[in-house]
């Protein structure tokens, strides 16, 4: 039986000249909150990317770092805000991310030299230039999924009902966080995701296929993101069917001319 996998870091970098958010975290809490997200990075990093946030963990963390939980809360507040954290992703799914702790994490394993870089896609806020580097996305989550229906056999009967619906959430989670995510992420153009979302789940899992083949020629093709098609417009129009063009820089000849 194989290892398994590893995801945490055993380190992570710290920039000598902090950001000016974490400054402001320190100039509003002290020392005490610059030393707090300092051990949240620590635990995020320990586990991956990203650190589920619930009420125990607080509880835990706190005794761990000997710290009030009301505290803890209050940095986690300004970390939100100040986009040290991503609040998106905290409100949707109670947990501790963002896109520059995922792009030092990426960077970390590509150092080590893993050879596997898995990442939930529901969690993905990389962008086009980090998000090629990740060799596995894996759905909404696997672990959760299987406790919760083991939990569901013993007392099958009295959940009938709710675990139906529940497998009907996971799957709208699935095509909303999987492919969409996946979609939104990689076109790197934030304009109209509600109706883009509508319309790409809308479309056959053929013409997913199809998008995700094309769709790097076609960022290729406009690496300034303004003469890119806003995304609603690509979905309605089905560019993806559109003959691309990527242009060749062709090399001037330089004619000699004899002097005589």
């Amino acid at each position: 039986m194989g290892r398994p996998t590893k995801t945490g870091l055993d380190y992570f970098p710290l920039d000598v000249e902090m950001d000016d958010c974490v400054e402001l975290i320190e100039a509003e809490y002290g020392l005490a909150g610059f030393s707090i997200v300092i051990k949240l990075w620590q635990k995020i990093y320990k586990n991956g990317y990203h650190l589920d946030w619930n009420k125990d963990m607080a509880l835990l963390f706190a005794r761990r770092i000997n710290t009030e939980v009301t505290l803890i809360n209050n940095v986690i507040n300004s970390c939100l805000l100040r986009n040290l954290f991503n609040k998106s992703m905290f409100e949707k799914y109670k947990v501790l991310t963002s896109s520059g702790i995922q792009k030092r994490y990426v960077t970390a394993c590509l150092s080590s030299k893993r050879k596997n870089i898995s990442m939930r896609s529901d969690l993905c806020l990389l962008t086009p230039e980090f998000i090629h580097l990740v060799t596995e996305f894996t759905q909404f989550p696997l672990e959760e999924s299987a406790q919760r229906k083991g939990k569901e056999n013993k007392v099958k009967d009295n959940i009938t009902y709710n675990s139906d619906k529940r497998q009907q959430e996971l799957q709208a989670l699935d095509e909303d966080h999987l492919a969409f995510d996946r979609f939104w992420n990689l076109y790197d153009k934030k304009a109209g995701r509600v109706k883009c979302k509508k319309l790409f789940n809308n479309l056959s899992e053929n013409d997913w296929n199809k998008i995700f083949e094309t769709l790097p020629t076609y960022i290729q093709s406009t690496p300034d993101r303004q003469y890119r098609k806003n995304p609603e417009t690509y979905l309605r129009n089905r560019a993806w069917e559109d003959e691309l063009y990527v242009k060749e820089q062709k090399e001037e000849t330089l004619k000699i001319i004899p002097i005589l």
